[in-house]
Order: structure tokens, then C-alpha cells, then sequence
């Protein structure tokens, strides 16, 4: 669009199995001066947050992460993902991985139901619970429901796409399969960080004189089973038109590689399903949101 580059391959790579949680560090969650007065908050605090504000229950978010499990299990068995996983293999050939390893189709309200919440500890010894609170006032308490059955799961992966403009894709001879119709970015409140998809879905629908009716597809990313309850909450949507083949409780969210994966998910899913349109959209650690719209060329 800016005229800078003709093609350009976008993506990224995450190995979440050699890097600790927090190992990063940073000087906004390690410096309180900067954290307290920012009211800054581990991820996880922030989605138990989300669920105590919107009134989101441990059951509410267990049974989204069933659905989101049985979603992608009944994807890979249908081959919905193959025009997008790219075999692993060794310099013999062989093939070492080519499923996601991460899925368990087979979880239920009860096997989920006896996993132990994850930020409880954090929140209430680390004090977070109380930045919450002061965040917050209409809270009372931080109602902790997020685990590691309904959280994104912690992987690692690959994903990259191409993009172009229309006269450099037809001098390489290349088909183009979706067009970017509309983006957007904000930055959103630090306590409250993961509500990043609503609004700035709002902002890229304005931007492409678009209603939320208009688009067919949605994919939310799973970093939290409240940040998906909440969207589908602000918006009124029928969860059948949101993250139809599973999502990041299922199939991982391995940071870096995570918007190109999800932007491949609607591409692909927008072909099966002869639909027109999707609406692609991430929050982001720290406060922040992004959206994009395509359409099917």
C-alpha cells in the first residue's frame, strides 16, 4: 500500500519450550515505578479479570475450551488444515512432526474440571488481585477460572505468509487467494489488556465502512477462553461463525508465529467454505489489539 516493497513475506517463529514464562523480564513488569502506576498485570490475572467483570464462570470457560478441542480434532480429521501445515523433516528426509501435538479432542467438563486455576497464586500472593481491584473498584474480588485447559497453550511453531501488490503477484505468476481489505492497531488499558479485540474490531470496521453483519468469518485468537466470551459478548455474534476449526486452546499459540497462523486458518476456511469475508484479530500482552479484514479473490 505504501509502495515501499512489491512482495513481502511476513511471519514469525516461537520456541516456547526453550524459554521460561517471564524469563524475558523488561523493565515494565520488573520496574515498579513504571509497573504500579501503570497498573500493569501478568496476562493470566488480566483474563480472570475479564471473566469476573463480564461475569464469565469457570464452567463458561471450560465448556468454550471443550468446544474449541472438539473443533480442531474434528479439523485435522477432515484435512481442513492441509493446505497450511508444512511437514518437519530431517536431513534424511524423514518426516519428524506433521500435527500439532497439542490437541486433546478428547477433553471434557470433567477432566478439565479437576485442573487447578493458574493465576490464583499469582494474583493473590504476587498482588495482583489488589492492582486489580484498584483498577477496577466495581470489583470486589478477582474471580480466578482461567487453567491450563482453557488458557492458550504454550508451543512452539512456525508460520509466515506472502503478501503483495496485485501487478507483482501477476509478474511472478503467482494466484492470489485473499485480499487485505482493511487494518487496524490500538493500545488498550494495561489491567484490562486482552479486551483489545473489541475495540479495535470497532475501529477497522469504521475504517472499511463495514458492519459487524457484514463479515462471515471470524478468527479470535484463544489467548484466553474470556477473551473469546467477551468478543462474542460485545458483539452479539453466534459463536458458529467464530474460530470454526478450533483455536489456540487447542492448537497453541506460539507467540511470534500465531497472526500469520490464524490469518492462513481464514484463508483456508474461507476457501472450504465458499464464504466471502473474515475479520482476523489478536490481543496483545501489555495492552494492545489488532485487526484485519480480507476477502477471497
Amino acid at each position: 500500500m505504501s509502495g515501499q516493497h512489491d512482495l513481502v513475506v511476513g511471519g514469525g517463529v516461537e520456541s516456547m519450550s526453550r524459554v521460561g514464562l517471564g524469563a524475558s523480564g523488561g523493565a515494565w513488569p520488573m520496574d515498579p515505578a513504571i509497573a504500579i502506576k501503570s497498573y500493569f498485570m501478568p496476562q493470566g490475572v488480566s483474563a480472570d479479570l475479564i471473566a469476573t467483570k463480564y461475569g464469565f464462570t469457570r464452567d463458561d470457560c471450560d465448556a468454550y475450551a471443550v468446544q474449541s478441542q472438539q473443533r480442531a480434532g474434528a479439523a485435522w480429521t477432515e484435512g481442513r488444515f492441509g493446505k497450511s501445515v508444512v511437514p518437519v523433516r530431517d536431513v534424511n528426509d524423514i518426516i519428524l512432526l506433521d500435527r500439532d501435538e497439542h490437541m486433546r479432542p478428547d477433553a471434557s467438563m470433567q477432566s478439565l474440571g479437576s485442573l487447578k486455576a493458574s493465576f490464583a497464586e499469582m494474583g493473590e500472593m504476587g498482588g495482583f488481585d489488589a492492582v486489580a481491584t484498584y483498577a477496577h473498584p466495581e470489583i470486589e474480588r478477582v474471580n480466578h477460572v482461567h487453567h491450563a485447559g482453557n488458557s492458550s497453550g504454550i508451543v512452539d511453531g512456525a508460520a509466515a505468509v506472502l503478501v503483495g501488490s496485485k501487478e507483482a503477484g501477476e509478474a511472478s505468476g503467482l494466484k492470489p487467494r485473499a485480499r487485505i481489505k482493511a487494518f487496524a492497531n490500538i493500545g488498550s488499558e494495561p489491567a484490562l489488556m486482552l479486551t483489545g479485540p473489541v475495540d479495535v474490531t470497532r475501529k477497522v470496521l469504521k475504517r472499511a465502512g463495514m458492519e459487524i453483519g457484514d463479515i462471515d468469518l471470524f478468527e479470535v485468537n484463544e489467548a484466553f477462553a474470556a477473551v473469546v466470551l467477551r468478543y462474542l459478548q460485545a458483539f452479539g455474534l453466534d459463536d458458529a461463525r467464530v474460530n470454526v476449526n478450533g483455536g489456540a486452546i487447542a492448537l497453541g499459540h506460539p507467540l511470534g508465529a500465531t497472526g500469520a497462523m490464524i490469518l492462513g486458518a481464514a484463508i483456508d476456511e474461507l476457501e472450504r467454505s465458499g464464504k466471502e469475508t473474515a475479520l482476523v484479530t489478536l490481543c496483545i500482552g501489555a495492552g494492545m489489539g489488532t485487526a484485519t479484514i480480507i476477502e477471497r479473490v
